[in-house]
């Protein structure tokens, strides 16, 4: 089992792109957070705790597949 004491710390602070804070999700799409948090009223798919899963949050937007 790995514990914390044994990671990295790239590994420790790692993002994961599946529970993204508002912070980091709003850094990594060059958008504020207060667009992320419109988007979410507007029905983006942004969990009850804030956390953004970017592949849910891009197909958002994404458009029909081909």
């Amino acid at each position: 089992m790995t514990t914390d004491t044994d990671l990295t710390q790239t590994e420790r602070t790692a993002l994961d792109p599946a529970a993204l804070s508002l912070t980091d999700a709003a850094r990594l799409l060059a958008v504020s957070e207060e667009t992320l948090k419109k988007h979410a009223e507007a029905g983006a798919p942004i969990g009850p705790d804030g956390r953004v899963n970017l592949v849910h949050y891009a197909a958002c937007f994404g458009g029909p597949a081909t």
